[in-house]
């Protein structure tokens, strides 16, 4: 099911929302644009490191690794959300605020 996004995609100099949503379950790993599901790939089944620091808009490796841009409203769940609820947050944050609300829960402490 893989479907490579095409290239020039992204707009510079123009605010977009980008999502992408992974399914431990399925394997399945999506990627939004504007609320509109534009690629998907099988990744396989996998647990991500999460005793490594966050990077956003930073690869910590040699070499220009630095986004040039500006990040707003960043948010992680604890799943995949689905396509109808990531065009419901695409749709909140285009009205100039978010109404939905999720819990993000961890069984880490």
């Amino acid at each position: 099911m893989e479907r490579p996004s095409p290239a020039g995609l992204l707009q510079p100099n123009v605010w977009q929302h980008v999502a992408m949503t992974y399914d431990k379950s399925s394997g399945l790993s999506r990627l939004f644009l504007n609320g509109a599901e534009v690629a998907a790939a099988n990744v396989g089944s996998f647990t991500p490191l999460t005793s490594y620091d966050l990077h956003l808009g930073y690869r910590p490796t040699p070499g220009p690794n630095t986004y040039r841009g500006l990040l707003e409203e960043i948010a992680l769940y604890n799943r995949a959300l689905t396509s109808n609820e990531i065009r419901a947050v695409y749709l909140a944050n285009s009205a100039g605020a978010s109404r939905f609300r999720w819990v993000v829960s961890s069984s880490r402490r």
